[in-house]
């Protein structure tokens, strides 16, 4: 964290070729994400107007946006592009925003964009001054961007370490965001945020000078918060808590068989930072096809496919983000004695009490 500006971020860089060329997420993989990406799309919709996405992975809110009435295109550089619609494929350019092919794409389209959106991956990005540059170029006079990012102030304040991934390279808060924006000659107009990846913020950036009153609360909220947080212990205040979570995970795997449920990068921060391998994680099932038969990075525990496993005692809950989505999909298996582990947003055990019909909520201490 640089003492002067606040800004946080990492201190190496991985070749994006090695992480994102080759990638497993899909955005349409989830009713959540996909739900989160329509609201998204309903907050800047212009009919007939275009839009551009900028890491637009299997044209999920493209698809979205095109359905109501918007023209389309994407930049997308990793392999998730094949799994997009071929409406969308066919507008999408398959390399990195601001490379030299993706300029000569839009150099020779010679198309301006209403609409920009950069959704949970400009945190990803090695030079961002450059890139919402590059960006500001292609839009109309009138034009926004929307940009979402995870926040700095909710990841201190909820302690997401599973965030501290090789992909993630820089922690926003409002006010290191603000800076940025302002090098290139645009405004943050309006701000909100959601639970999405454990916190996010997502801003609307124009070249016109005004500020909604809801950036404005964030704002002042963000600065007092900010002189009152002690950044100092935060690595031991998450460490401990997480030695009791493994204690808890190690406890229950004597007597029961557990199962890492979502294999995501994320998960596997977490699996590396427990210090969990198949003699306490039987194995980890995931949604998604292309990571069946795998192993979570640094780990033994091989993955299995979700449609087609052996349901185990436990289910270790990766991917926190789409608790509610995950509860109800596990109902069944919790009437049937099995629970869920989540170590985020709270530390807990979530089971189903046969006798009073309810969920019950129990916090690991």
């Amino acid at each position: 964290r640089c003492i002067s500006c606040n800004n946080v971020q990492a201190q190496e860089l991985v070749e994006p070729d090695l992480m994102f060329r080759d990638y497993w997420y899909r955005s349409s993989t989830t009713g959540t994400m996909k739900d989160h990406l329509k609201d998204i799309v309903e907050r800047i919709i212009k009919p007939g107007g275009v839009l551009l996405d900028i890491g637009s992975n299997d044209g999920t809110l493209l698809n979205i946006a095109e359905q109501e009435g918007m023209e389309v295109w994407g930049v997308e550089p990793s392999d998730a592009l094949k799994d997009a619609p071929f409406n969308i494929k066919e507008k999408t350019v398959n390399t990195f925003f601001g490379s030299i092919e993706s300029d000569r794409f839009f150099q020779k389209t010679e198309v301006k964009f209403d609409v920009i959106t950069a959704i949970s991956m400009f945190y990803d990005v090695a030079e961002p001054l450059k890139f919402i540059e590059k960006a500001r170029d292609l839009l109309t006079p009138d034009g926004l961007m929307l940009i979402e990012v995870n926040y700095a102030k909710s990841f201190f304040e909820r302690q997401n370490v599973d965030m501290l991934g090789q992909e993630h390279l820089i922690y926003y808060f409002i006010e290191t965001f603000d800076d940025l924006i302002s090098q290139a000659d645009l405004f943050i107009n309006d701000a909100y945020l959601t639970d999405m990846n454990g916190g996010n913020i997502t801003f609307t950036i124009s070249r016109v000078d005004k500020k909604s009153e809801r950036y404005q609360v964030l704002a002042n909220e963000e600065k007092s918060w900010m002189s009152n947080f002690n950044f100092e212990n935060f690595e031991e205040i998450v460490r401990n808590g997480f030695d009791k979570f493994k204690e808890k995970v190690i406890s229950l795997s004597k007597s029961n068989t557990i199962k890492v449920l979502g294999a995501s990068t994320r998960g596997a921060m977490i699996i590396q930072m427990l210090g969990l391998d198949s003699r306490v994680i039987t194995t980890a099932v995931d949604l998604q096809r292309n990571k069946v038969g795998r192993r979570i990075p640094g780990t033994d525990i091989v993955i299995e496919f979700d449609g087609k496993h052996d349901a185990p005692d436990y289910y270790l809950v990766m991917p926190y983000q789409f608790r509610t989505e995950i509860i109800s999909r596990y109902l069944d298996f919790m009437k049937s004695g099995g629970g869920l582990l989540f170590y985020r947003p709270t530390q807990e055990v979530i089971e189903y009490d046969n006798e009073t019909k309810k969920i019950k909520y129990t916090p690991i201490i």
